[in-house]
């Protein structure tokens, strides 16, 4: 087992202290033990707005992270050890705890539950584990829990990490009640290695590259310019790479670790994509990928080049092994799904990167960039601090506004639906009218339309946006039903504009969205309130104002303004949203954004996040609120192919 959840005395009648105890003679090595100490308040209750319970305590890094279980407060503590290191034991020794009880029949918030992107079935509820919710015993179930794992360290050292979690809060779901702890001493006993993992190898490389063997030259001229950088370099043909494993994959980790324990590398760099431009087969442009089988209802599994770089894991007997992501033994690897689990260690032994070629000229254009910047960089890095977010609003989630509107006593004639949308900060956007006729002789046509695209014209920023999307412009609101739930064009139709009119009422769908930026400081952007009304052909009101409050996310800001967050504050921050203008495409073809994205990468950048769709030969995403739905609203930002069928076209 890597994972320990309890403690284990492994040597008896050890007297712990901060000193170096001898176990035997001199040539044996010796156990020493590391100490720390931690102090805590007593937990301070509050109520969240669905009545749950959150507890805080002073001395608590973090939280408990397991899916729908009590999240509970947590000292999280990370030793780091010469890589061959065996933890010998692990033990918290704690004041007497206090028992607390809590409101009877209210229940310490559970951990949020990740959900697929795509899920249909949103819980309207905070999902929690019964079987822990359920049950009198106390969570977690000891006072402490650790892992151990292996891999470089931020000093690029080979390192045994013990990742310990000190829990000074249990909790009993079914008795409502709580104990603590105040005061607490962790002691850890271990053994380090008698010799160093350094010692070992034969010869000192820095990169190894293994390439496929269409690219074997051009990755020599890239070998040759690092060696002239004084960084030693190894070149491999994977076709020369035949050694133990299952298959390709496990050969190639095997090699590597061979590389790690030989000559010390650090640093590999694979060469060769997972299929030909076209996406045919042939071996000698391909260095093959690792499924992972992570089932997350979409997709089967996942291609994972930490496959690669994850060399090994934690071994309580010899201090590390090799890891090769099967645990369970039955072929699949990386597994988390209904059929197994496996136990991974996840931290790289390597620094590994993949030039994902897929043909020699595409080698050798990579070649050419990584000697040319290397050659002439003289040390002016005010370009590379400096981070490019680009993206724009991923999915459709508008709301429905779902006005009914009772024609079935409203004489015959012309009537104007308005519609427009007011920010949180009063501002008013255009007013929206579509035009109906109520002719109670005739059958009715009741249609789906998304025009607001032509309302802001695809400039941003842009004032709030109303769109009346059901009934469309010279529809008859007449003697027949009409019910389509899910109209044809629009982006999950059945969700927010379903075409509904029935015994007269008309339920008029559509739009409302605030396009300027949400996550950048105006997060309150995301809501808009929607203001409706009919006149008649005279111009007097017959029907409202009806006011309703429409939500819309723009979920790629979110996704790269969290990025940024994470990024130092010295760091130029640079968003390429749709919502601010600054991503957008041409005036002869405003869904073309390919060159306004290359100009920014041109500008040189030290980090750059792309969050939108993608597949290997394009990426896009839309403009703020789907502005006339999908095809309207794509904006793409790279391709591989010129679809506008200009030189060049690859």
């Amino acid at each position: 087992m890597k994972n320990r959840y309890f403690s284990i005395a492994v040597v008896a009648l050890l007297i712990l202290s901060s000193a170096v105890v001898a176990v035997g003679a001199s040539e044996v090595p010796t156990v020493s033990v590391k100490k720390a100490t931690f102090t805590f308040s007593s937990p301070e209750i509050s109520q969240t707005d669905d009545n749950f319970i959150k507890l805080e305590v002073s001395g608590a890094t973090t939280t408990t992270h397991t899916d729908g279980a009590p999240m509970l407060p947590v000292r999280k503590v990370v030793y780091e050890f010469p890589m061959g290191t065996i933890i010998k034991n692990i033990k918290l020794e704690h004041n007497d705890a206090t028992t607390m009880k809590l409101p009877e029949g209210m229940k310490i918030l559970p951990c949020p539950t990740p959900l697929p992107l795509n899920s249909a079935n949103v819980p309207s509820s905070m999902p929690m584990d019964e079987k822990i919710y359920g049950s009198s015993n106390y969570y977690p179930e000891k006072w402490f829990s650790y892992s151990i794992k292996v891999g470089l360290n931020k000093d690029n050292e080979r390192t045994t990490f013990l990742i310990v979690d000190v829990y000074p809060v249990r909790y009993s779901p079914k008795n409502d009640e709580i104990v603590y702890i105040t005061d607490a001493t962790l002691k850890v006993s271990y053994q380090e290695p008698a010799t160093k993992f350094e010692s070992k190898v034969k010869e000192q490389y820095d990169l190894l590259i293994i390439s496929a063997s269409a690219y074997m030259n051009e990755m020599q001229r890239l070998a040759d310019h690092k060696e002239s950088h004084g960084i030693k370099t190894k070149v491999v043909c994977v076709d020369d790479i035949n050694g133990q494993g299952r298959d390709k994959q496990e050969k190639i980790k095997y090699y590597i670790k061979d590389a790690i324990e030989n000559w010390n590398i650090k640093y590999v760099l694979l060469v060769g994509g997972y299929r030909s431009f076209f996406g045919l087969n042939k071996p000698e442009l391909q260095i093959p990928i690792r499924y992972v089988h992570l089932n997350d209802g979409a997709e089967d599994g996942f291609p994972s080049d930490l496959y690669y770089a994850d060399i090994y894991y934690y071994d309580p007997e010899h201090g590390y092994a090799f890891d090769n992501w099967d645990s369970n033994g039955n072929g699949r690897y990386g597994e988390w799904d209904w059929y197994g689990y496996d136990e991974l260690d996840y931290v790289p032994d390597v620094h590994l990167g993949r030039l994902a070629c897929r043909t020699v000229k595409e080698a050798k254009i990579m070649v050419d960039k990584i000697i040319n910047y290397e050659s002439t960089y003289k040390g002016n890095a005010d370009w590379f601090k400096k981070m490019i977010v680009i993206t724009g609003d991923d999915f459709q989630d508008q709301n429905a506004l779902d006005i009914p509107w009772d024609v079935s006593s409203v004489p015959d004639g012309e009537y104007t639906i308005h519609a427009q949308a007011i920010n949180c900060d009063g501002v008013t956007g255009p007013i929206h009218e579509v035009h109906v006729i109520v002719d109670h002789d005739s059958p009715s046509q009741v249609t789906f339309s998304e025009t607001d695209h032509l309302i802001t014209g695809r400039k941003y920023p842009a004032p709030p946006v109303a769109c009346i999307t059901v009934p469309s412009e010279g529809d008859i609101l007449g003697n027949t039903d009409v019910n389509v739930p899910s109209p044809p064009g629009a982006y999950s139709g059945d969700r927010w504009t379903p075409i509904i009119y029935h015994n007269g009422v008309i339920h008029i769908m559509g739009k409302g969205y605030d396009p300027q930026p949400q996550a950048d400081g105006h997060e309150e952007g995301v809501y808009t309130t929607v203001r409706v009304w009919v006149t008649d052909s005279s111009g007097s009101i017959v029907f409202g104002p009806v006011e309703r409050d429409s939500e819309m996310w723009f979920e790629g800001e979110w996704e790269t303004e969290k990025a940024l967050d994470y990024m130092p504050n010295d760091l130029e921050k640079v968003r390429v949203w749709t919502s601010n203008g600054k991503f957008h495409g041409t005036e002869e073809d405003p869904v073309y954004g390919v060159d306004c994205v290359l100009n920014y990468l041109n500008e040189g950048a030290g980090f750059v996040y792309f969050a939108g769709h993608a597949n290997p030969m394009s990426w896009a995403d839309h403009y703020p609120g789907i502005p006339g739905g999908r095809h309207n609203s794509d904006v793409a930002g790279l391709q591989q192919i010129n679809t506008r069928m200009e030189r060049p076209f690859f």
